[in-house]
């Protein structure tokens, strides 16, 4: 009886959109695929005979999906319960947004064409609308592309470095609590091998000659490999904007007689700068046009006249 706008977070494995656009709005073709139950096609108004025989849907989430299969870690996406109850049988659809000139006077057309099941049955007639439903955002915009770059994508190559020198300083940790022995060949019996290669602590090794026996000498990488590793975070927090002072006070910081609020104030400020960027990137883009778009269908669809008083 009465109408509202709902806005939704569509997840990025069910939308795609033409490799030539540049953006939403002018793009040539963008698409929506997710799963509706067979009770919800049919209450939408699409034809019972059409909606009863599509197949069901093999995947949920699109694990089939590169990106998919990464949000997917739990195994969490099956539903079994359509094989019991047929009402509830899940059905891959797809609405499509594509421009085309079906009038023929040149001009294309925005159209909204919706298609189910693996066959892409076509439920109900092209629909023109006047514009894509889908806002976007990205924190690190790319010029002349429409998929920009994540604060993964700035740090991950860091993170990959950082996780390399980690397992390195590892390794040497267990090389210095487990050394690597030298046997002579002439010291040995048929045991020692065998017990040198039980490795337990207070383990026991035969042996015809002690003196044939000797560690072989690991040097200690953590005073090399620790300042590699702070070196790496610094280039983390100058890449991202997110620094350690930020989630919490600093002891040293405090306790230095030069410092002052507003030097402590300009760290933070400096911290906070790239954070602020990417939320004003935010705010002039996606979020900026979803609200318009708001405001246009408040407009084009409201019942009653809008009376906003202003004194």
């Amino acid at each position: 009886e009465k109408g509202c706008f709902k806005a939704a977070n569509v997840p990025p494995e069910e939308f795609g959109i033409s490799s030539a656009a540049k953006d939403i709005p002018t793009a040539p073709y963008c698409y929506h695929k997710f799963q509706r139950s067979v009770s919800q096609l049919i209450q939408e108004g699409y034809p019972k005979d059409v909606v009863e025989g599509l197949p069901t849907t093999s995947t949920r989430g699109q694990e089939d999906t590169e990106e998919g299969r990464s949000r997917d870690t739990f195994a969490d996406e099956s539903d079994p319960s359509g094989t019991v109850n047929k009402s509830m049988r899940m059905i891959d659809v797809t609405e499509h947004y594509i421009r085309l000139d079906v009038d023929d006077d040149g001009v294309a057309e925005l159209l909204k064409v919706v298609t189910a099941g693996s066959s892409e049955v076509m439920l109900g007639e092209p629909e023109e609308i006047d514009r894509m439903p889908f806002h976007s955002i990205t924190p690190y915009p790319m010029p002349h592309r429409f998929f920009g770059r994540s604060v993964a994508d700035l740090v991950i190559e860091v993170q990959r470095i950082k996780t390399h020198l980690l397992r390195q300083l590892l390794d040497n940790a267990s090389l210095l609590n487990n050394q690597r022995i030298a046997v002579g060949s002439q010291g040995a019996d048929e045991n020692t091998l065998d017990d040198l290669l039980t490795n337990r602590p207070g383990g026991i090794v035969r042996m015809k000659d002690v003196g044939q026996l000797r560690e072989i000498p690991n040097q200690p990488l953590g005073a090399y490999v620790m300042p590699m590793i702070e070196y790496i975070d610094q280039t983390r927090e100058a890449r991202t904007g997110i620094s350690r002072n930020v989630g919490g006070i600093d002891p040293d910081v405090l306790n230095k007689a030069a410092s002052t609020a507003t030097g402590f104030q300009g760290l933070l400020d400096q911290s906070m700068m790239r954070i602020k960027l990417i939320a004003r990137i935010f705010a002039e883009t996606g979020i900026k046009e979803l609200f318009l778009h708001i405001h246009e269908l408040c407009r084009k669809h409201q019942d009653e006249a809008k009376v906003a008083r202003l004194r």
